[in-house]
């Protein structure tokens, strides 16, 4: 008997899921964006656009491997092998080209690209944001913020951040300490676009000792048809102890962090944007997958989990639809 099924998020974790159940339920996504990805996010600006959340992926289980085949050979999925350098704050302290040893994964031409491949023949309410959950008869009914209401959901599965479902799961969950105890790191993202390429003897790189934590030429990523374009990650110390602090000042301490690291006074760019992802990465690198009442009938999935990475949030929903079937 196909059961009725309520994502709330359409990242990569509720959209792996959503695919997996789908010929066997009826699935109905609920996504507070605009568009879909999640942290696989591309933001677009004149003649530049930036991977503003992953940077790219690896796949080093045999279940993201397989996967991963068929947007591969849809086209969808690249190798990405960049000039990779390490920074010691402003000082190179090792190089490498990437695919020596492991293949480094973009979606393409855009990171959102795979999410939007994944949305294909589902059923994705976007810009629905859900603020309450109601138990009646052992169903779920949903109300998102403009008070619309949907109805008789046999499950539910929560692919979005931890501090977002604790807003609107109940106090009885069963998991409600575990996951309370996993904490969210923050980051900012820092976009820059130029008229004319930067002398940089790197296309991405690790840096250490700093307030920056990664540096990548954006458009250096395949299939990539933007102007020269940068996207700089703050670390996730730097965040915590920022995170609340005006756009613009930490856009200024970033671009001023950069302008050192590499050299170049990157205060002449064409185009400057910064973000605040409040739930980057977790701190959390092991265990559970995921986290399943079965006597409320909610399921907690996302990379935040157990670790805070692109093939994480694939496991995790991969994982969670897996079991369900199963049960």
């Amino acid at each position: 008997m196909k059961k009725k099924i309520a994502i709330i998020g359409a990242g990569l974790a509720g959209l792996v899921c959503a695919n997996m159940l789908k010929e066997k339920n009826t699935i109905t996504v609920f996504e507070k964006s605009r568009g879909v990805g999640g942290r696989m996010a591309t933001r677009y600006k004149d003649s530049f656009e930036f991977d503003q959340g992953a940077q790219y992926f690896t796949a080093k289980t045999p279940e993201f491997q397989k996967f991963l085949e068929t947007p591969i050979k849809e086209n969808i999925i690249a190798e990405w092998n960049p000039k990779f350098v390490e920074f010691d704050f402003d000082k190179i302290v090792s190089k490498a080209k990437w695919g020596e040893h492991y293949p480094h994964f973009v979606a393409k031409p855009r990171m959102n690209s795979l999410a939007k491949f994944l949305s294909q023949n589902l059923i994705i309410k976007s810009q629905t944001k859900i603020k309450k959950l109601i138990r009646e008869n052992e169903k779920w009914n949903l109300i998102d913020e403009n008070e619309n209401f949907y109805s008789g959901f046999d499950l539910l599965i929560l692919a979005i951040p931890n501090s977002q479902a604790l807003e609107i799961i109940p106090t009885n969950f069963s998991f409600l300490k575990e996951v309370q105890n996993i904490k969210m790191l923050g980051c900012f993202s820092l976009m820059l676009g130029f008229e004319k390429p930067l002398a940089l003897q790197f296309e991405a790189a690790l840096v250490k000792n700093s307030k920056i934590s990664w540096i990548a030429v954006n458009s250096s990523k395949p299939e990539r048809k933007s102007s020269f374009s940068l996207l700089v990650n703050s670390s996730n110390t730097y965040a915590q102890e920022n995170i609340e602090k005006d756009l613009e000042l930490i856009k200024e301490d970033l671009i001023k962090e950069l302008s050192e690291i590499i050299k170049i006074d990157c205060n002449q760019s064409t185009y400057s944007d910064i973000f605040r992802w409040r739930h980057a990465n977790s701190s959390k690198i092991n265990g559970d997958k995921f986290f399943f009442d079965q006597n409320l009938n909610i399921a907690l999935c996302g990379d935040w989990c157990f670790q805070g990475r692109v093939e994480a949030a694939f496991l995790s929903g991969y994982s969670l639809a897996k079991s369900l079937s199963c049960s």
